[in-house]
């Protein structure tokens, strides 16, 4: 957020900043995305009717493993 906040509003005409403010864009779209497969998975399991014993994972660490794994740059 702080690289988009320096960024001016005119645009990034250097070549650094505009690299920066990619980079930064990518990494909120990634947030965004595993954000967005969080709440799939949360869904998912409430609407499983399944119940945990407290403390104990809703979502295998496999699972979480491959999501975030697609979603590394």
């Amino acid at each position: 957020m702080a690289a988009l906040r320096a960024v001016p509003p005119t645009g990034a005409r250097d070549p650094a900043a505009r690299t920066a403010l990619e980079a930064t864009r990518a990494r909120i779209l990634q947030i965004l995305q595993i954000e967005k497969d969080n709440e799939q998975l949360l869904l998912r399991y409430s609407l499983s009717g399944t119940t945990v014993a407290p403390g104990s994972p809703a979502v295998s660490a496999g699972m979480l493993q491959k999501i975030y794994a697609r979603h590394q740059g």
